[in-house]
């Protein structure tokens, strides 16, 4: 499951860095007590860059990275995980998913 998000990190009211990224989630659910269970796989950044042909011409370009594993325990210490779970539940629930369905209520019942 991919969800875009910005994960940002705010010391004493500075913003010392601030990421639009895509999250690779990955989750399972303990059927015994229906908690959800997730985590992030691996973290993308998305954008364009400029390429220039040998005529001169210039065109845009796809570019995805996957962002490293160092600045990714970083990335997953200002993921807002509250967000992130409301809107992985929400996709669950948007699939008419079972699990999906029952997860919601669960959360609905906290």
């Amino acid at each position: 499951m991919k969800i875009e998000t910005t994960i940002s990190c705010i010391i004493g009211g500075v913003c010392l860095f601030e990421t639009d990224v895509t999250a690779v989630i990955d989750y399972k659910v303990d059927r015994r007590y229906g908690e959800l269970e997730w985590w992030v796989d691996e973290y993308r950044v998305e954008g364009e860059q400029r390429v220039w042909a040998k005529d001169g011409t210039s065109s845009l370009q796809a570019v995805s990275i996957t962002v490293p594993d160092n600045l990714a325990e970083v990335f997953d210490q200002y993921v807002a995980r509250e967000w992130m779970e409301e809107q992985i539940r929400e996709r669950l629930a948007d699939m008419d998913s079972d699990r999906g369905d029952y997860l919601r209520d669960m959360a609905q019942d906290r």
